[in-house]
């Protein structure tokens, strides 16, 4: 694995573990909710997806209608309770984030080049290490 892909699944540890005020590309937006889609490789309902990214439901319902009509997610009833709705990534929505990861991690690559390998293996020694502490 490489630094900026560690760095990366750091990032999204972080972010959503233990900060919750964050730029709207990370985890407030769209490609917050498909990005923890993708992360937690699973289905979810909306009120977990609002609680894990700190949105109001009123947000989540907003942002999941805009990536329904991009077809980016699908919606699925529950088979015991037809109330619950379960959200999923759709293979547009997944290639949409992994393009998205790839050019992340590529840039955490080049910054973390300019530190040189002792320095940029330093400073995720001590990103792990606080998340540790959280």
């Amino acid at each position: 694995m490489s630094l900026g892909e560690e760095l990366f699944l750091l990032r999204f540890s972080y972010e959503s573990g233990c900060a919750k005020s964050l730029d709207a590309t990370s985890t407030s937006g769209e490609d917050g909710v498909l990005l923890w889609l993708y992360m937690e490789n699973r289905a979810a309902m909306a009120g977990e997806l609002a609680r894990a990214l700190g949105l109001t439901s009123g947000r989540i319902a907003n942002i999941l209608k805009k990536l329904d009509e991009k077809e980016m997610i699908s919606r699925e009833m529950g088979t015991s309770d037809k109330r619950k709705v379960y959200i999923s990534l759709t293979e547009k929505g997944r290639e949409r984030i992994e393009a998205k990861k790839s050019e992340e991690i590529a840039q955490y690559n080049r910054v973390l080049e300019k530190l040189g390998d002792k320095d940029a293996r330093e400073y995720l020694r001590i990103t792990r290490r606080i998340l540790e502490l959280n």
